[in-house]
């Protein structure tokens, strides 16, 4: 308390010291406050000339480079006015040649259609004659096959021949039943020779007829038929070929009248070139004269610009003159500024410090007493608390973590896992090269059953299941887990005589085939030998 009294003393005694510093500098900043104003004011102008100046130089550079560009534009404009002076006169000649073009083409395909019509007329022709042609043979092969030469109407002919001469022979034989004179029967009788032998003839013919003879007359009724097909195919192709043929040549003509041969050809190929560049140039040459308008005169600009600049030089010599003759005074005021500022904050925290003693004398003062009586209530009190703490956060940990099913081991193993994660991950990083740097193992309880989910980022940077990799990929995976957990077991401490540092490393299954390259599987064996720096042999069962 006594210290408190002697340290408000001294406090108030250094501010009483600032109070009449801080009242003396104030004074004489007043006296300066004029010639301060009247600097600033000064300045201020001074900036604002040099600011005018600025932009007015920038205008001059500015009409400089578009005095060059006029002067460019002039003359890129007169050069290409004097390129582009018969542009229309190509133009017109362009356009009655790719008329005449434009006929000459529409002409020039009518008279293909007409030759395509004429090869698709010979084509049609050539393939009807063709086959036309295999019928008739195929005909006369049938008819050369045939058994018989006895065609229908003669076996039907031949038949009533037969037939009637049968008649004859039998009235033959009534007559000469008959009494009649000598020479009457002699007659009969040789008219009746005659009939036998007559007969005779057409039964040797009529033995001839058989059902070929029906067929043959078929044949040559179809023989006849395609002949006559042949004929009048060959007489239309004829008339056909000579239509179109007229027609080509009309054709032709018409072609020859627009006068657009090759020489035309290539001069209209010649004038499309010049066209296109003479209207390159034409556009090229109204972007300069709209350019050439847009710029405008600027030589009044420029020396308005420089008398300008002219009086806002000689007005900033001025202002910086005045600023030399005010400057001295300024530099004192700016320094009285800054010592009363600091003066102010020095005034301010005694002002705090003396309040702030003061107030603590006076709860000094009602404290004590209270602060006396309860000490050692308070003392007991957080011996207390922190012992009833720590049982409290002891019984949360056995209660949430260890007493429950599995809960035992699924502590353990949280406590493991941030270890495990991190060997993992450097493991599985060695064993791909870098390409998978980052594995991430999390309990997980579903269902009343507890497990591991393993998680690895992919090469999009993205956590992946651990069965989402190939089979390559999960062996260099399970090694880097296998890898880390042997390590883990490797350091446990000696325990008695029964759990002790593991010396022998088995590694089953370890499966090298599947690996998915050979630079995978040497770093997988140089893994497999870093790994002796933990043990002291390592046993590889592998199924290759």
């Amino acid at each position: 308390m006594n210290e408190k009294n002697k340290q408000i003393m001294e406090e108030k005694r250094k501010l009483k010291d600032l109070v009449n510093v801080l009242d003396e500098k104030q004074k004489e900043q007043v006296e300066l406050s004029k010639k301060h104003d009247e600097y600033l004011k000064t300045k201020a102008r001074r900036e604002s000339k040099e600011e005018t100046l600025g932009e007015i130089e920038k205008k001059i550079g500015e009409a400089d480079e578009k005095e060059k560009a006029v002067k460019s534009l002039k003359e890129e404009i007169e050069k290409l006015e004097k390129e582009t002076t018969d542009y229309e006169s190509l133009r017109n000649e362009g356009e009655s040649l790719r008329e005449k073009m434009q006929n000459a083409i529409h002409m020039e395909r009518e008279k293909t259609l007409f030759v395509e019509q004429k090869n698709r007329a010979e084509t049609e022709y050539k393939k009807s004659m063709g086959e036309l042609l295999e019928r008739l043979q195929m005909l006369e092969d049938r008819a050369k096959n045939l058994t018989t030469d006895i065609d229908k109407d003669k076996a039907f002919s031949l038949l009533r021949t037969e037939g009637g001469l049968k008649e004859r022979i039998n009235r033959i034989e009534k007559e000469m039943g008959w009494k009649l004179e000598e020479k009457i029967e002699q007659e009969i009788i040789r008219e009746k020779n005659d009939a036998e032998k007559e007969i005779e003839n057409v039964s040797m013919n009529v033995k001839k007829i058989n059902a070929d003879s029906f067929l043959k007359s078929e044949i040559q009724k179809q023989t006849e038929t395609v002949k006559n097909d042949l004929e009048r195919n060959k007489k239309g192709y004829k008339e056909k070929i000579v239509e179109i043929d007229n027609l080509i040549k009309q054709k032709q003509k018409s072609i020859d009248e627009t006068g657009f041969d090759e020489k035309k050809k290539k001069r209209l190929s010649e004038l499309r070139i010049l066209i296109s560049g003479k209207q390159e140039m034409k556009e090229k040459l109204d972007l300069k004269r709209k350019e050439f308008q847009k710029i405008g005169d600027v030589s009044h600009l420029i020396e308005n610009l420089k008398k300008q600049k002219k009086e806002n030089e000689e007005a900033l010599k001025e202002k910086e003159i005045h600023l030399k003759e005010t400057e001295p005074f300024e530099t004192k005021y700016q320094k009285i500024e800054e010592e009363i500022k600091t003066i102010g904050e020095k005034r301010n925290q005694e002002d705090r410090i003396v309040v702030s003693l003061e107030r603590d004398i006076e709860n000094l003062k009602n404290e004590i007493t209270e602060l006396e009586g309860i000490k050692k209530e308070i003392k007991e009190a957080e011996k207390k608390c922190n012992e009833l703490r720590k049982t409290s956060e002891i019984t949360t940990i056995l209660k949430e973590n260890i007493f429950h099913k599995k809960g035992i081991v699924m502590y353990a193993i949280n406590k493991l896992l941030p270890h495990l994660e991190t060997e993992a991950s450097k493991n599985l990083s060695e064993l791909t090269d870098s390409r998978f740097n980052n594995v991430k193992i999390e309990t997980y309880e579903e269902n009343k059953k507890y497990g591991v989910k393993i998680n690895v980022v992919g090469p999009d940077n993205t956590w992946h299941d651990v069965q989402e990799f190939s089979g390559g990929e999960r062996t260099q995976i399970n090694a880097a887990l296998r890898f880390a957990i042997a390590k883990e077991l490797s350091s446990l401490p000696q325990v008695g005589k029964t759990y002790g540092r593991m010396k022998t490393l088995f590694i089953d299954e370890g499966d090298l085939g599947s690996l998915d390259t050979e630079v995978s599987r040497e770093l997988f064996v140089k893994k497999l030998f870093d790994m002796g720096k933990f043990f002291e042999k390592i046993i590889l069962i592998t199924h290759l």
